[in-house]
């Protein structure tokens, strides 16, 4: 890349900042995740929560039309000039918790609509990285709002409005947009709508917590940055667990909090790690007798054994079944399960031809136990308190937390539906 294109480049990142300043400027100090709860007394003044989602959906948006032009930039050698990039101010963001959702005025106002073009850059079975084209919608007619009848499940009860300032390619929009809270079913929280009449298509950001692509892309994915980013990724599909931390800054995209230490003690993508050494020193996993381990409930405590009972009768009364599949197991059984998770994520990307029998035996053991996150340590089953059981139960009765609770039985884990502890 010349000088000049250099410069280009980080004037263009210079004017995404000023629009991420500006974004930031109205934060609240604590992150709440969107929709938690609804009701309360109408406000004129947003809060924090509603400010947050507001602010960190169109940061995000910044950052994936960077990622793409930066991508642009690479590829054809053409730098856009800065005033090219997407740049916004939102300002005045007020909440009306007993809004009825009525649709804006002047909602598909006369002017050019901003059109988005989702982009994914993938690189083999590894999760992909996404960024947006933006630009001005050339279709004569404008861009049409996104159907949402799929998405929209309930009344509205909260309200969210603010006003926009729009800039690409030197020219301005300056608008009113809105984000609807609707109900979910069975107490799911809140769906948010948005409703952007000159972006009509930034609803597809709600949800979208993919990482922004580098450039150049063929050489990023074979960095150690790369790797970090996709083990700490699967890392956290394979807990159960969402790629944004709890508390995240406004504007935070996947990837984001790998530091240079994680990146130092990153496992390489498999197309650069030590193909000589790659299963040199692995071992089968040891075997275990029986394995399965068969069901044990005799070895649990008594009440847990009641509260099987309870949990059991409570079920087929509501019409339901209810199936226990897993009681009481040895320690030495925990630490078998412990080997098998770990030695198959060490053994799931070998690729050399050597490996492939030893890989293959340590998948056996893994296809027989399909196991969904890495066993603890120490386990409620371990200790005799803890129980697995499938349940299912008819439409309209009380749901299995319910009558778990009636049974003095918990759920310690919300991602793992089948484990009950005493």
């Amino acid at each position: 890349m010349t000088r000049r294109q250099a410069a280009a480049l980080l004037a263009g990142l210079l004017w995404l900042g000023v629009g991420v300043a500006e974004l930031a400027a109205q934060r609240g100090s604590d992150r709440v995740p969107p929709g938690a709860a609804a009701g309360g007394q109408a406000s004129a003044r947003a809060s924090r929560t509603d400010v947050w989602f507001v602010q960190d959906l169109y940061a995000r948006l910044l950052r994936y039309d960077f990622a793409a032009r930066r991508l642009a930039a690479a590829e054809t050698g053409v730098v856009p000039e800065p005033e090219a990039y997407l740049a916004l101010r939102v300002r005045d963001i007020r909440t009306d918790a007993g809004a009825s959702g009525d649709r804006l005025a002047g909602e598909t106002p006369s002017g050019p609509t901003v059109r988005l073009e989702r982009r994914t850059q993938c690189h083999k079975g590894d999760p992909c990285h996404a960024s947006y084209v933006v630009g001005w919608d050339t279709d004569d007619g404008g861009a049409a709002m996104p159907d949402l009848a799929a998405l929209v499940v309930g009344p509205v009860v909260r309200v969210t409005t603010y006003e926009v300032t729009l800039t690409l390619h030197g020219q301005t929009r300056e608008y009113t947009a809105q984000v609807r809270y609707h109900t979910a079913p069975e107490g799911g929280g809140l769906v948010p709508e948005v409703v952007d009449p000159v972006i009509p298509g930034l609803q597809q950001l709600v949800d979208d917590r993919a990482p922004a692509p580098a450039a150049r892309w063929d050489t990023y994915v074979r960095t150690r940055r790369y790797a970090a980013v996709m083990q700490r990724l699967k890392g956290l599909t394979r807990a159960g667990k969402t790629a944004t931390p709890g508390r995240s800054p406004i504007g935070f995209l996947p990837g984001d909090d790998v530091t240079p230490q994680n990146v130092a003690m990153a496992m390489m993508a498999p197309e650069s790690c030590d193909q000589q050494g790659e299963c040199t020193g692995a071992s089968p996993v040891a075997s275990y007798s029986p394995d399965p381990y068969p069901l044990d409930t005799a070895n649990l405590s008594a009440s847990t054994r009641d509260a099987i009972t309870c949990l059991g009768d409570s079920v087929r009364a509501a019409g339901g079944s209810f199936t226990v599949t897993s009681g009481y197991r040895p320690q030495a059984y925990q630490d078998h399960l412990q080997e098998v998770w770990d030695k198959w994520q060490q053994a799931k990307n070998w690729v050399q031809p050597r490996c492939m029998q030893l890989k293959a035996a340590i998948q056996a053991e893994w296809d027989l136990h399909v196991l969904k996150h890495r066993p603890v340590d120490v386990s409620d089953h371990t200790a005799g308190n803890a129980f697995d059981a499938r349940i299912t139960l008819p439409a309209g009765s009380q749901t299995i937390d319910q009558l778990a609770a009636a049974c003095n039985l918990s759920r310690p884990d919300p991602d793992d539906d089948v484990h009950f502890r005493r």
